[in-house]
Order: structure tokens, then sequence, then C-alpha cells
């Protein structure tokens, strides 16, 4: 008679024949993890020196989801840190323990927009600065409203990742992450 093993915490162990193959379920995450923790950042503050740090903190506001995790994994494979939050109320919450170099904002959003975001920033003195963005069409002149109220930069959906990289570091002062420079 054959033994099985006993399965290990975290792990499955589905019966494959008479032999158990252990299947890890989901990565370990360490207990301090947080949503506002992203696999960058934790292992960069695992590993220690000699490894390279994210080159800058960027808020993400967007209210659909795809376009968050288009936008979050473009960002984080270019080098940055990208928090998320589905609305500008939760946005704007983040913001109170959590400092960023960049916001990219939707303007059309339930329960506070873009615009609202963005005054409401300025007001405060947020030295973050902000690109607004909107998908709709014709709605140019919302874009243009953003920039009057404090907005560094817009752009208008649909762009290529590229044109976002450009944005971004064109805002940060930092060279084109995709040119390697």
């Amino acid at each position: 008679m054959r033994r099985q093993l006993p399965p290990s915490e975290g792990l499955e162990s589905p019966v494959v024949g008479s032999f158990t193959w252990p299947i890890r379920q989901s990565p370990p995450i360490p207990r301090y993890a947080t949503r506002e923790h992203d696999a960058c950042v934790l292992i960069c503050d695992e590993a220690g020196k000699g490894v390279r740090r994210p080159k800058a903190t960027i808020l993400l506001i967007d209210d659909e989801e795809s376009v968050r995790t288009v936008f979050q994994v473009a960002l984080e494979r270019a080098g940055y840190r990208v928090l998320t939050a589905e609305n500008g109320k939760l946005g704007l919450r983040l913001l109170e323990h959590q400092e960023v170099d960049l916001i990219l904002v939707d303007i059309f959003m339930p329960d506070m927009d873009g615009l609202e975001v963005i005054l409401r920033l300025r007001e405060s003195r947020c030295a973050s600065k902000m690109i607004a963005i909107t998908g709709r069409s014709g709605m140019k002149n919302f874009l243009d409203i953003a920039k009057h109220l404090g907005a560094h930069d817009t752009l208008m959906k649909p762009f290529s990742v590229q044109e976002l990289l450009d944005a971004v570091s064109a805002q940060l002062g930092q060279p084109d992450p995709a040119s390697g420079s």
C-alpha cells in the first residue's frame, strides 16, 4: 500500500492514481500585504539593497475595471508603482494615506466625477501632477475644463499604451520608459 503525502499549509493535494501531487492554490502573501502594496513594492522591500525601486507612484482613478487593469499592467511593466481606485471618493480617501507622484483620473465616473476630484485636489493644494482622461466622443471640451481646473495634461480614449507612457513620463520629468534611456 502506498502512502499519500500529507497536504502542506496552503496546498491542495488531489489524488492522481495512487500518488498525491501537491498543487499550490495561490502564491503566499505576506501578512502585512494590503491592497495598497503591489507585488513590485513587496519584492523591493523584501529584497533590500541592489534592487531597482519603482520610478514613481501613480494613482489611477477609473470606474472601468478593464481600463484600470490594462493601464496598471502597462505602467507596472514600465517600472511604476500603481494604486487604483474605482471612483473619485475612493481615490480621495486613498490619497489621505498615500503620497503619489501622479494621478490619472477619468472624467466621467459615478459618485464623484473626475472634474470634482481635480477641483478638490487643487483646493487642498495637492502637489501631485494630474492627467485627465475620457473616452466619450465629443467630450473634448470636458478635457479643456479639466485643464483649466488644474490637470497638467489630458488624454482622449482610445489611446495607445505608448501614448500613455509618453504622457506619464513627460509629467514626471523622466525619460520614456519604452526607449530604455
